[in-house]
């Protein structure tokens, strides 16, 4: 069992993801803080890059909207990075490769253009980072200190539509593909929607009567506008002036989720057991399990040192060799506000 002068451990969606995944790689990656070195995941920086140029344009409050995203993106973009693939093969071309910093440039032009100000949206709060204490549940038995976990995230937005008076958690997606079908169980925004309106109400952004609709998932799919010219109705159109059968799909998509109270009691009750694991592992008490799978070579960063490890290798010296460790919650570390307790 954990010590009473032992600090509270946090918690962070992915991570919950990553330990349901294979429970050594949420081992070596987030109690350990292993990172590859000399590598940059193009990906995830990309990634970041929009979501903080996103964040800065959505500033609040109201239709208030700061330096537009294109010009924040410039700003924080690193051109060192590689280029990425917007178009895959097919039996008449080749694929096509561009530039992650131009991609970035013409994706939030473009974005601006399909959306303007976005007036029907008021922001009630900008992108904000979050911690939440989780208790222990009553069926645990003895503990030694008081709050099993503390829950971290950032949520990147929350406002109302100006025409329905709906409030919605907004989450920013950048994809290569855009995919719906799993967003009524996604577990990141979810969790974020479940536990952030205690904050709302604790700082009177919305009254205590409101609840949350649900999540709307703003996709921007990585790849450029598609350059063939267009009809009046927006369809691609081939040389000879027809509607093209091969239409592109669509760059950007707005998805709404709702979700209900007895979801929000799920994901509350699911964030609290996924701590209890988590803590039985991390102390101890219960041994650490892999998950092989097809998909850890082309996946898993610490692929290579697992097989070394599987067979009872080297593997703590190339732990060392190829690994540095970093604080995988220092961005939460940060602040201590909104720190409040878990509430079912």
């Amino acid at each position: 069992m954990p010590t009473s002068t032992e600090r509270v451990p946090a918690i962070r969606t992915s991570e919950r993801v990553t330990f349901k995944r294979c429970q050594q790689r949420w081992w070596w990656s987030y109690r350990e803080g292993l990172k590859p070195r000399g590598t940059v995941n193009d990906a995830l920086a990309f990634g970041e890059w929009v979501h903080v140029a996103l964040a800065a344009w959505y500033c609040g409050p109201g239709t208030k909207r700061g330096p537009l995203p294109v010009e924040t993106f410039k700003s924080i973009a690193d051109d060192g990075l590689r280029k990425i693939k917007t178009q895959e093969a097919t039996e008449e071309t080749v694929a096509q490769y561009t530039d992650l910093v131009d991609l970035g440039i013409v994706m939030l032009e473009e974005y601006v253009n399909t959306y303007g100000r976005d007036e029907q949206m008021l922001i009630l709060q900008p992108e904000k980072t979050f911690q939440l204490d989780i208790p222990f549940p009553d069926w645990f038995g003895e503990a030694t200190r008081s709050i099993l976990a503390r829950y971290v995230g950032t949520v990147d937005g929350v406002y109302r539509d100006a025409a329905t008076g709906l409030l919605w958690v907004i989450e920013h997606k950048t994809a290569k593909t855009i995919r719906v079908d799993h967003l009524p169980l996604d577990e990141q925004a979810g969790s974020y929607w479940a536990i952030i309106a205690r904050s709302l109400l604790a700082e009177k952004l919305i009254k205590p009567n409101e609840k949350l609709s649900g999540i709307m998932y703003n996709f921007l799919r990585k790849a450029l506008p598609d350059p063939r010219p267009r009809d009046a109705q927006g369809y691609c159109l081939n040389k000879d002036g027809s509607r093209s059968k091969v239409q592109p799909a669509p760059l950007f998509r707005r998805e709404p989720v709702k979700r209900t109270k007895a979801e929000r009691a799920s994901t509350l009750l699911r964030i609290q057991t996924d701590a209890v694991q988590m803590e039985l592992a991390r102390t101890g008490e219960v041994p650490l399990t892999k998950t092989p799978h097809w998909s850890c070579a082309r996946l898993c960063e610490f692929y290579e040192m697992c097989r070394l490890h599987e067979a009872s290798g080297n593997w703590e010296d190339f732990k060392r060799l190829m690994f540095k460790p970093e604080d995988p919650y220092a961005d939460h570390r940060k602040s201590t506000e909104d720190v409040g307790s878990f509430e079912f």
